[in-house]
This record gives C-alpha cells, structure tokens and sequence, in this order.
C-alpha cells in the first residue's frame, strides 16, 4: 500500500443534507464551516425550482455533487421529512462515512423537524 492510498482511505467521506428555501447562503454557508463530498437538498414540493437552480449554481461555487429531493408537503412535513433522510442514508450509507444536518436555510418548521431526527 503506497502513502497516497493510506491517506485516501483515512479520508472519511461526508454528505451533507440541508433544508433550502428562498434563501440559499445559510446552504453555502455550511459548506464553508463543515464541507463536504455531497450535498442534498431537501425542500417542499412548491420549493423544487428554486433547489434546482441552486443545484446548479453551488457546484460551480463548491466543486460538490448535489442531489435534490423536492418531495415534501407541509401537511405530512415529519412523515416526509423521515421518509427522505432515510432514504437518503440508505442509499449513501456505503459510500459515505458522516451525515450533517445544516438547517440554516429553508422553512423554520422543516428545519424543526430535521433537528429533532
């Protein structure tokens, strides 16, 4: 095993989930303080357009791949809520390390809820 493979496989590799509203720096904000290999986006169904253009834009500014998932309604915000992060973790679990939660941006009550996970 050469050096460069030791330090690649000690390197943990982490995907970040963070709620996004019409406000989008409180997501790129959190990249900066934890960053990470992958971004999801998590917002309300009536949200999706502006998560996709910001899943556009914030790879061009971070150099990440970035995942939207834009399946939420306010009438079921826990159950969906639950539903998309435990998606997201399973679908990501062999591949990444960590999960973070940055709730900065997006719905007070979405944020709420992804917290209390």
């Amino acid at each position: 095993m050469t050096k460069n493979q030791i330090k690649y496989d000690n390197f943990r590799k982490t995907v970040q989930i963070a709620t996004i509203g019409e406000d989008s720096d409180g997501v790129l904000a959190g990249l900066r303080n934890a960053p990470a290999n992958k971004l999801v986006l998590i917002c309300y169904e009536g949200d999706k357009d502006i998560a996709k253009r910001a899943s556009t834009k914030i790879p061009e500014k971070a150099k990440i791949d970035v995942a939207v998932y834009d399946t939420i309604r306010p009438e079921h915000l826990y159950e969906g809520i639950m539903q998309v992060f435990s998606s997201i973790v399973e679908k990501n679990r062999d591949e990444y390390d960590d999960f973070l939660l940055n709730v900065s941006s997006g719905d007070r009550m979405k944020a709420t809820r992804l917290g209390s996970i």
